[in-house]
């Protein structure tokens, strides 16, 4: 991911913003409700204002079809301004992605109003650079803006109980009061991931519950939720001692 994130330059950034959270949830539930978005239109019209809800991998509703065109356009001009736009994506098993999404019509970052917090971060050229997202497979997410960078990481307190931790950087030669507020670099993704942390009590309360049965993941919409659990298994089959009758072929074609 290295080429995608360096101009970023967050060896010349600070933390402005940490916040820690006990979300009552497993972790593992955390990790599926981030793993899609088609949740999102519904749950987090804030982080809508300046995201669209389609262009995942795995996710192939029409809409894809008008996303794919818009981010192949987006792919000419950050190529154009010398940035790697190719995603990265778990290259030769590796447990880390990054893809760079274009933004809504008249947003360059994500904030409440699709306008910039922050002086333009590292060494990038313009303000038109969409926002890079990053996977860390099992425990981490990030995004990185043209203003700003976010980052989570998920961290198992027991299976009930998981502790999270949101981080927000700028340049590091901002200005509190000046060039941004920290109130509002924050205020997007504090508001969804508050958001989620609700949803994932509600859903694993639900999982907890004596009736609650599996169901089938979608075909359509949960292809990267599918890949985590695939990749979650061969872990545990490389590494842990299980019984030999347990299935761990792909989740997605066995449901």
């Amino acid at each position: 991911i290295g080429p995608q994130l360096a101009p970023h330059r967050f060896d010349q950034a600070k933390v402005i913003v940490r916040d820690h959270y006990t979300v009552n949830a497993n972790w593992k539930t955390i990790l599926e409700n981030n793993r899609e978005c088609y949740h999102c239109q519904v749950a987090h019209p804030e982080f809508m204002v300046a995201n669209y809800d389609a262009g995942l991998p795995g996710d192939d509703r029409p809409i894809n079809r008008h996303f794919q065109a818009l981010k192949a356009a987006a792919n000419q001009r950050w190529e154009a301004m010398g940035l790697q736009a190719c995603n990265a994506d778990y290259l030769d098993g590796s447990w880390c992605r990054a893809a760079r999404f274009p933004l809504r019509d008249g947003c360059v970052t994500e904030s409440l109003h699709g306008r910039m917090t922050a002086p333009l971060m590292g060494d990038l050229p313009s303000e038109d650079v969409g926002s890079l997202r990053i996977i860390g497979l099992p425990n981490f997410w990030g995004h990185a803006n043209a203003d700003y960078g976010m980052t989570t990481q998920v961290i198992p307190i027991s299976p009930s109980e998981t502790e999270v931790i949101v981080a927000f950087l700028v340049r590091e030669d901002a200005v509190a009061g000046v060039d941004y507020s920290p109130e509002d670099v924050a205020a997007v993704w504090r508001i969804t991931s508050e958001q989620d942390w609700q949803i994932c009590e509600s859903n694993y309360a639900g999982i907890r519950s004596s009736i609650y049965q599996p169901g089938h993941l979608s075909l359509a919409m949960e292809g990267l939720l599918a890949e985590f659990i695939d990749w979650y298994l061969q872990c545990m089959k490389e590494n842990v001692n299980v019984n030999e009758n347990v299935n761990f072929e792909g989740f997605l074609a066995s449901g």
